[in-house]
């Protein structure tokens, strides 16, 4: 028996993925929860999907389609977000919407997993709902035994608290706007701790505040000659 590794095949398979993962229009609630200048630089300057990027994003959404959720795939729109639910269910007392996950992150609190909340809760404070579901999936458990644990966590939010995130969700929908019609990047203010960590815009960033440091820096000089 002969085995070799199919390098050609391998690469036409992750193509061929690459091109399921096409870029969207409009502004939309996940380009508003994370920085901003990412997100700015993400539909300025998009950088390519890693090939790791593809995989992951394949393996949670082949775990998602497997899962019997209801209307799935259905794009919202409201005061000029749009909102994608994995799912969601008309009530008498109103919609749920539906939110699926899969990370290797240990299995946690979901309020320690804050940008998933804010997901949810941006998803309830749109569509004019109180309550919302979370399903995720942990891949490598609490870390001690690896096992793969699946929690489910329904959120039930009070009005005050969604009009809250109505309002910080509008405030920078109308900061990106500015900034895509001004071409100018939004200053850095990552939502989570992590975020610059794992941002692909990261050089791009740190280049972007040199060189506005340096402009700044020269301006001053050039005040100072004046007087």
């Amino acid at each position: 028996m002969r085995i070799r590794e199919d390098d050609e095949l391998r690469k036409a398979l992750v193509e061929d993925l690459r091109k399921r993962f096409a870029p969207r229009g409009g502004i939309h609630l996940t380009d508003l929860i994370f920085c901003l200048r990412k997100s700015f630089f993400a539909k300025t300057q998009p950088e390519e999907l890693t090939e790791e990027q593809i995989l992951l994003y394949t393996t949670g959404l082949g775990w998602q389609d497997k899962l019997p959720l209801p209307n799935p795939g259905q794009v919202f729109e409201e005061d000029g977000i749009k909102f994608s639910p994995d799912g969601w269910v008309e009530k008498e007392d109103g919609r749920v919407f539906i939110e699926v996950k899969s990370t290797r992150a240990r299995t946690r609190d979901p309020q320690e997993m804050k940008h998933w909340v804010d997901q949810l809760r941006g998803y309830c404070a749109l569509g004019r709902a109180r309550e919302g579901v979370l399903v995720a999936l942990h891949l490598m458990g609490d870390y001690r035994n690896r096992k793969a644990e699946l929690k489910v966590h329904r959120f039930e939010f009070d009005e005050e608290e969604l009009e809250e995130m109505r309002e910080y969700l509008r405030k920078r929908r109308e900061a990106l706007e500015r900034a895509l019609e001004s071409g100018e990047a939004p200053p850095p203010e990552p939502s989570y701790k992590w975020e610059c960590n794992y941002c692909p815009y990261r050089e791009l960033c740190e280049e972007v505040l040199i060189n506005g440091a340096k402009k700044e820096e020269g301006e001053k000089e050039h005040e100072g000659q004046d007087l």
